[in-house]
Formats: structure tokens, C-alpha cells, sequence
């Protein structure tokens, strides 16, 4: 076992000096408990291992294994331990052979709400900014957390071929790049743009995008980036995909729009298009909405997808529409604002949609049968991102239209009220995809002229100066057979009190 696989932050390197913990209160473990109490409300159910899984898993998946509560440190003091390392002793057996999970809370007052949480292997950092690419265009469209806590880009850049290319960037948890690949094809006339990018079951990685000018693009690559295979579905003119997911059968689902021919009044119109293949990229079906351009689409709960786009008319309006596994149209409903530009379901199974608003970002919250529940507008600009919270609130990113006010991220309660608001950057700067972290911060993917760029909050938003990334957080550094090893950096001003509680995996009850 690697001792620094349950770092929470591995900024810098550090002398191994033991200091005594003040402990406010402790106790042993509880004994054998299936799921841990993760929300504190006296009952262990299946909401405590959703949360669980969330935490530990990134993707929300339950983590499903039988885990017991071994050891609960209560709240430690280590106001005092800014810039040491503080060592605790939780006899619970040999860690180095155990399958554990260190699960630590944080305060900055002991009076006040847990501010930190942090649960598994995730990485754990707070203010870096990160930038990437050369002196050529560069744009981030898409982010997504990996499996190894790390994450991967997808966007466009200029920087590595004579025109613009697909481009792949995988970095580790801090953001650190450890390899980018770009894709293209072999002709001076043609730019290839990148929107949507997920890891597959495989552990390799899915773009979805356009080339040539003009048609749907979908390109698979193994876990190293390297290209396995590629196809192309065109409609009648242009076609742009802008939105992608693997299905549970390994397939993939596609939404976008392409150009038809409209007799009545002639020219070009944007149709609603959706693509299913199999997983190799054969095209199973394919159904289109006219008059519409979809930009985002999630496979939902009974086993069918959900769209998000606007409809081409003068009025506009986010649209929702709702198929069957088969892509057959269920119902569809136009829900006001101007465009939406990203959906997600709900816990209660309905949706949340964020776009823009005449000119101001906005958040509509559905019930499942797609009626407008809930809405607000949060300032001048344009929403790209929504994400549903560990508060099951919302939080959405967007960028503004004022040169002061570039990336935005606004966190709200569930029924659309905003709590805070953050921005960062200035003016060419644009946030167009994010994910909140298992700790509960957020990264924000979207480009910096000509530098794509990611930006690491906590979970208020904040982020601080990168030169001083060594003197924030915590971090388990070393862990023996009996013992782990915690450093509070210089400069942090979270980490005022810490609870440490460690989970050990039980085969059976």
C-alpha cells in the first residue's frame, strides 16, 4: 500500500515531527455498523451510503461495501499546530494490512458547523489556478473527476497543429498535467471542437464534438489518451455535438443539432439531434426535434434521456424534452428564459436546468413531469454548468458579460435561492463546465486567452493565491502499522479542530 495514496493535500515535503493532540472528546469503535451515519440524523439508511458513495466515489456511485465505524476520535484541537505535524494512535489493527478509509470533519471554530469534510483518497487542495496549453487558441469545454481523483479536459487549442484540433488534458488531483493529446484531421481547411468529455467504463475517455465544419465527431481513446477508434454522422449540412454519455448497456447517447432543409420559408434550420450507438460508435438510432438545438442530455432514472437546449424561434425558451429508451418523444416543455445549457435529475426525480435569461444567468427547477417549480436570476451573464449539491441545493457556473466578472459560480438552497456568489478573472475569461468535488469544493474548467484554465475552490468558493498553496490544508502524510500522520499547513486558517474517524471494510456482518 502507497502511504501517501490517502493524502488529502501532497503540496510539499515536510520533517516527521510527532506533536501531542488535545483531545475535547473520543471514543473506540462502535462495533459493526453497515453504513455510517453520514448525515447525522439518527438513522442509518441508504441515504447515509448514497452519501457515502458520493463522497468516496466522485461519479455518486454507492460504494456498496459493508464498512464499520472502528474508531471515532471526537474534536482535536490543533489551533496551535499551524506548520507541524501531529501524530494519533487509533488501535484499530495493523493498517498497513486493513482495508480502511480515513474519514476526517474540520472547523474553524469549534462552535461552528463542520466547514471541511474528506472521505477516501481525494485529493485535497485549496486556491490552486491552473493553465494550459500554448500560445495558440485554447479552450476548455468539458471537465470531469477521473477515478484516480485526478481530472480530464476537453476543448479545442491551435497550439500543437496548423488548425484547430480535439484536445485531451489529464491532470493529477492538484492539477498538475500528466499528459494532453490532441486530435484532428489531416487537412489545412478543417477545425475539430470538442465539447463533452466522460471517462468510460474502461477507464479510457469519450470526446464528442465537430470536425470538418461541419459534422458530428466521436472520438474513444484508452486510458493514456491514445486514440482507439473514431466515427463521424452527418445530417444534412452542418451538424455540432455538444453534449455526450456512455449508456448502461456501454453505448453512447449524443445530442446536438444539425441543419435541415425548411421549405416554408426556405433556408437552413437547426433540428434537435440525438444519436445512440453501441460501443464501438455504430449509430443503433437517431430521432431529431425541429426547430431546436440541444445542449446537454443525461440518461434518467426509468431508463430514458432527458434534453436540454432552446427552441429557434424569436421568443426562445429553455426546452425540455423527455424520451423512452428508445428516443421516442414523451413529452416536452418549454420552460421560459432564453437558452439552457445544461440538465441534471434531481434526487426527487425531476430536473434543474441552467442557461441564461435575457442576458441574465438563470436556474429553472422542475418536478418530474417537467413543471416549473422553482427559478431565479443571479446577475448579468450566462450560465453553462449546474451540478445538484451535498445540501441537495444547486450550485452553477457561467461567466459574466462585464469585464470585471468572468468565471461566476453561485451556490443556491433547493429552492433556487441564491446563498453566495463568487467570480474570478476578468474580461476573455469563461467558465463553460465544472464538478463539485468529494470534499464539497468545486473545479472550474474554461479558458483564459489564448490558455484553457482550471481554478480549485473550497466549498464556499473561495480559493486563495496559488504561491501560497503550501501553507493551506491538511494532509495525512505517512500512516504505520498503528499510527497516521497528519500536517497542518503554515498558513492555514481552516484546520482549527479535527475529528478523525476511521471506516474498515467487513466482509460480513
Amino acid at each position: 500500500m502507497n502511504r501517501r495514496q490517502y493524502a488529502i493535500v501532497a503540496l510539499f515535503s515536510i520533517s516527521l515531527l510527532a506533536v501531542a493532540l488535545v483531545p475535547l472528546s473520543g471514543q473506540q469503535g462502535s462495533g459493526y455498523d453497515p453504513w455510517l451515519d453520514y448525515n447525522d440524523d439518527g438513522i442509518i439508511n441508504v441515504e447515509d451510503l448514497h452519501a457515502l458513495g458520493q463522497a468516496y466515489g466522485s461519479s455518486g456511485t454507492p460504494l456498496n461495501l459493508p464498512m464499520a465505524l472502528e474508531y471515532d476520535s471526537g474534536w482535536l484541537e490543533i489551533s496551535d499546530k499551524q506548520g507541524q505535524n501531529t501524530t494519533i494512535t487509533p488501535n484499530v489493527g495493523n493498517l498497513e494490512t486493513l482495508t480502511w478509509v480515513p474519514c476526517i470533519y474540520g472547523k474553524t471554530l469549534l462552535e461552528s458547523p463542520v466547514h471541511q469534510r474528506y472521505f477516501g483518497v481525494a485529493g485535497y487542495a485549496y486556491g490552486w489556478i491552473r493553465y494550459y496549453g500554448g500560445t495558440q487558441d485554447g479552450v476548455f469545454e468539458s471537465v470531469v473527476q477521473t477515478s484516480d481523483f485526478g481530472y480530464a479536459l476537453a476543448g479545442y487549442t491551435k497550439s500543437y497543429g496548423p488548425t484547430g484540433d480535439f484536445w485531451l488534458v489529464k491532470t493529477d488531483a492538484s492539477g498538475n498535467m500528466e499528459w494532453n493529446k490532441t486530435y484532428g484531421w489531416d487537412t489545412e481547411f478543417a477545425d475539430e471542437h470538442a465539447y463533452s468529455v466522460i471517462q468510460t467504463n474502461d477507464g479510457g475517455y469519450a470526446l464528442a464534438g465537430c470536425a470538418l465544419g461541419g459534422c458530428f465527431w466521436l472520438v474513444k481513446t484508452d486510458s493514456s489518451g491514445n486514440m482507439q477508434w473514431n466515427r463521424t454522422y452527418e445530417r444534412d449540412y452542418f451538424s455540432i455535438f455538444r453534449s455526450l454519455i456512455q449508456t448502461s448497456d456501454g453505448g453512447y447517447i449524443l445530442a446536438g443539432w444539425g441543419g435541415a432543409w425548411n421549405e416554408d420559408p426556405p433556408g437552413i434550420r437547426d433540428d434537435f439531434w440525438l444519436v445512440k450507438t453501441d460501443s464501438y460508435g455504430n449509430m443503433e438510432w437517431n430521432r431529431t426535434g425541429a426547430n431546436g438545438r440541444g445542449y446537454s442530455v443525461i440518461q434518467t432514472n426509468d431508463g430514458g434521456y432527458a434534453l436540454a437546449g432552446s427552441k429557434v424561434s424569436a421568443s426562445g425558451g429553455f426546452w425540455l424534452v423527455k424520451t423512452d429508451a428508445s428516443g421516442n418523444e414523451q413529452w416536452n416543455k418549454t420552460l421560459g428564459g432564453t437558452s439552457a445549457y445544461s440538465v441534471i435529475q434531481t434526487g426527487d426525480g425531476g430536473y434543474a436546468l441552467v442557461g441564461d435569461s435575457a442576458g441574465a444567468i438563470s436556474l429553472i427547477i422542475t418536478d418530474s413531469s417537467g413543471n416549473k417549480q422553482w427559478g431565479g436570476n443571479y446577475g448579468s451573464g450566462r450560465g453553462y454548468s449546474v451540478v445538484q449539491t451535498i445540501d441537495r441545493g444547486y450550485a452553477l457556473a457561467g461567466y459574466g458579460y462585464t469585464s470585471g466578472s468572468a468565471f461566476i459560480l453561485v451556490k443556491t438552497d433547493y429552492k433556487a435561492t441564491m446563498q453566495w456568489k463568487q467570480t474570478y478573472g476578468g474580461a476573455g475569461m469563461k467558465a463553460h463546465s465544472f464538478v463539485q468535488t468529494p470534499d464539497g469544493g468545486y473545479v472550474l474548467a474554461g479558458e483564459s486567452p489564448p490558455y484553457g484554465l482550471l481554478i480549485r475552490t473550497d466549498a464556499y468558493g473561495l480559493t486563495q493565491d496559488p504561491t501560497q498553496d503550501e501553507g493551506i490544508g491538511l494532509s495525512i502524510v505517512d500512516y504505520t502499522a498503528d499510527t497516521i500522520t497528519l500536517y497542518r499547513g503554515k498558513n492555514d486558517p481552516y484546520w482549527n479542530y479535527v475529528q478523525v474517524c476511521i471506516l474498515v471494510v467487513k466482509e460480513n456482518p
